[in-house]
This record gives structure tokens, sequence and C-alpha cells, in this order.
């Protein structure tokens, strides 16, 4: 029997302290989707332990019924955005701001998400 000690070897990490975070999902589809609720779920939590956290997502797709069986959406949603989908059902669940982009991703959404620009809908 072998025993893994590598954890042994691990650094603690100092991490600065920002007064705010912003989560980026890039892609709301099979992977996505399950991951939505989790980066919500900790987005509360840094809520509640002060920090002032937002969740963006960004996808250009709607759900599609091939979509249903394993991602999360539900047949109710056929027809919409994925990324505004997730971004209300979950910002309404977890009470976190949210926002969503309709577009293809490249670096440039990020940027201007970040900043006021119209591509980024709040909710």
């Amino acid at each position: 029997m072998l025993i893994d000690t590598t954890f042994g070897q691990a650094r603690t990490m100092l991490v600065r302290r920002a007064p705010s975070i912003d989560f980026f999902l890039v892609g709301a589809g099979g992977t996505g989707g399950w991951v939505a609720p989790q980066i919500f779920r900790l987005a509360r939590a840094l809520n509640d332990a002060g920090r002032n956290t937002q969740v963006i997502i960004i996808d250009h797709d709607r759900v599609e019924a091939k979509n249903v069986g394993r991602s999360n959406f539900a047949y109710a949603e056929i027809g919409r955005y994925k990324a505004q989908t997730l971004a209300e059902r979950f910002g309404a669940t977890w009470g976190v701001r949210a926002g969503f982009v309709i577009e293809r991703f490249d670096a440039s959404v990020i940027k201007e998400a970040s900043g006021t620009s119209n591509s980024l809908n709040r909710i």
C-alpha cells in the first residue's frame, strides 16, 4: 500500500483581501449549468461574510430540447438564452447580484463586463 504524503509539502498562501469579487462563468451548457449553482452558493457565503460579490454568466446560446436531458435546464426554458436563464434563476434563489452577456466569448467580453459596458445585462 502506497501513502500519498505530497500534501505535507503544501505552503500557506497569503491572498490579498479584495473588497469585491466578480465571478465569471463562461459557458452555461452541460458543465456550466451544473457549476452555476455552486458559484452562486459561494458568492452568497462571501456576501454574508461582508464581501461584495456578483456573478456574470457568458454564453451566446439558447436552451434547446436536446439540452434538457444533460444540462441544468427544464422544458419550460426551451428557447430562452442559457446565460440569462441561469443568472435569473440562481441570482434570485441565492440573493446574489447577477449579470449575463449574450455573446460568444473572447477576452474583451470580461473586460467590458467588468466596466460599465452596455453588453452586460444586470438582474
